[in-house]
């Protein structure tokens, strides 16, 4: 009996050894499946971020940023020609978009005329609500303004300038902004900045420096300006605010404003010059300095019938200033150059034939002294 349930026991153990290998061999086999199933599985590509909602202001390219926001919406004082989107509940009969006209307000149902320039979207929100409580057409209004368009903050920047155009600003502007929002000044730019403005009727026969003041300063000797008619010309030194950090030269923007950049003033020199052409004319340039520029003078140069062409400022007429270039070259009459002068040496006939001359009688010397 023992040994029957020995016997029994050892079948057992071999049955169950070899269906726990058949187990296994099968439990391996599934896994290699499984394993081989992932592998060929292709992988899940990393999805790229969302793209934002609303796109930053750029300053890139010809269509310049419509908007750059300097304060935030509260502060903002409402200008002639903006646009608000007045959304009121409980009377969309009364929601819809209003432009600031020149009177500087607009006319609304019910409320009547509503006077906005100069004021903050709450400002003229609480008029409105008032009003509308007044009147008894609304218990407990509420409404929200929004500036949708900030056409009273245009300022106009154009020449040697990387991206001209019209830039919409909230809050204040000064001119170094200004040219860092348009992607900086060309590579050609000149050293003076114009900035054409318009003067208010009231302000026509008050001083122009009242108008417009550089920052940190109420007078300022590089900003000069000039009343022309109904506008008035400022300039401003922008390469000693641009590359000497000279931010006292900064002048503050008004709405409207105009900014040229014109290109480098530039003058020529030809004639008997060894280098004759056209140099960038910086601000204090001589014709003395002229003439070093250009490598002196040529031997057979008339120094004393110099010549300088000038295109008169008054009238446009061509000026004609002779010039001695030996006096010059001593220290003495030197004569400061302005924007496309144009400076002439001629040839002296005398010295023409003197070294021709010379050369002549020259050529058989040296072939004299070869033997």
């Amino acid at each position: 009996m023992q040994r029957n349930v020995k016997r029994f026991t050892m079948r057992q153990v071999r049955f169950l050894n070899d269906f726990s290998f058949r187990v296994g061999v099968l439990g391996i086999l599934l896994l290699a499946n499984g394993f081989s199933g992932i592998a060929q599985q292709p992988q899940a590509k990393p999805q790229a971020p969302a793209a934002p909602t609303s796109k930053p202001a750029t300053t890139s390219g010809a269509a310049p940023s419509s908007e750059i926001f300097v304060v935030s919406q509260d502060d903002y004082r409402i200008g002639i020609s903006d646009v608000l989107e007045i959304v009121i509940e409980d009377a969309p009969e009364l929601s819809k978009t209003y432009t600031i006209e020149t009177v500087g307000g607009f006319t609304m149902p019910v409320v009547g005329k509503v006077v906005a320039v100069n004021k903050t979207p709450e400002e003229v929100s609480n008029f409105i609500r008032e009003t509308l409580i007044k009147e008894d057409y609304l218990k407990d209004p509420h409404l929200s303004i929004t500036v949708k368009e900030y056409n009273s903050r245009q300022y106009f920047i154009q020449g040697m300038i990387k991206n001209p155009g019209v830039y919409k600003v909230r809050g204040q502007l000064t001119l170094f902004k200004l040219i860092s929002i348009a992607g900086g000044v060309a590579d050609n730019h000149g050293a003076l900045a114009q900035i054409v403005r318009n003067r208010p009727a009231s302000a026509a026969m008050s001083s122009p420096s009242a108008v417009a003041e550089p920052v940190g300063q109420s007078q300022n000797t590089e900003a000069a300006q000039e009343p022309v008619g109904n506008y008035e010309l400022l300039t401003a030194n922008i390469n000693g605010l641009l590359y000497k950090g000279q931010f006292d030269k900064d002048v503050v923007l008004q709405p409207g404003d105009i900014v040229n950049i014109p290109r480098s003033n530039i003058f020529f020199i030809g004639g008997e010059v060894n280098a004759q052409g056209q140099y960038p004319l910086s601000e204090g340039t001589t014709l003395r300095q002229a003439i070093a520029f250009a490598g002196g003078t040529k031997p057979k140069a008339a120094t004393s019938k110099a010549v300088i062409f000038r295109r008169s400022r008054e009238d446009g007429k061509q000026m004609e200033i002779p010039v001695n270039i030996d006096d010059v070259m001593k220290g003495k009459n030197d004569i400061a150059l302005q924007a496309d002068d144009f400076i002439v040496v001629p040839s002296s006939k005398m010295k023409a034939f003197g070294l021709t001359l010379l050369n002549m009688v020259g050529a058989p010397l040296v072939l004299r002294g070869t033997y």
